[in-house]
């Protein structure tokens, strides 16, 4: 009898805790400060307004909310490719044979919110404060405008401006 009242407390107290591990953590109030350790941040201004990445849901997963992909190619060349979202968004830019100390205009970038997508080549700057390829550290400042996209085709005099971005993560 106490075992069958035991299990029935934990299973209820499991269904009541559970929802509560899945709260979506508060909205950011400032950009993240311009580190350089791997702290895993990023964010910016878009059109002025903040984006702070940060951890979301789906359904029950935590959605990876910051990512660098670093690839060295066969033929010398390499590219890291930088990802941020946040529940309503994502940004993302690749930076072609990366250097410390160096800016480079994106060779891609793209920014989506709400169901508007935009996407540009050779759009903005990037400059790396640090790429420390064993310890798997990338960081960084950015700013680019990059335009609206309908079916593909860019809608003209609608851009959006990023700036006062910064950056600092762990890639794989």
């Amino acid at each position: 009898m106490k075992v069958k009242n035991l299990f029935k407390i934990t299973a209820l107290a499991l269904f009541i805790a559970l929802p509560l591990s899945c709260v979506e953590p508060e909205e950011p109030t400032e950009l993240p400060p311009e580190t350089q350790k791997g702290a895993n941040t990023f964010g910016c201004l878009v059109n002025g307004e903040l984006f702070v990445a940060q951890p979301h849901f789906s359904g029950f997963n935590v959605q990876n909310y910051v990512d660098a992909l670093y690839i060295n190619a066969l033929d010398g060349n390499s590219t890291i490719t930088i990802f941020g979202s946040r529940k309503s968004g994502f940004i993302e830019f690749r930076i072609p044979n990366p250097e410390i100390g160096k800016s480079f205009i994106t060779n891609k970038s793209e920014y989506s919110s709400n169901g508007n997508r935009f996407q540009g080549e050779d759009t903005g700057e990037i400059f790396l404060t640090k790429l420390d390829l064993e310890n798997r550290i990338v960081s960084g400042t950015f700013e680019f405008e990059i335009p609206l996209l309908k079916d593909g085709e860019a809608v003209e005099d609608s851009t959006v401006k990023i700036t006062e971005g910064r950056f600092d993560i762990k890639f794989r």
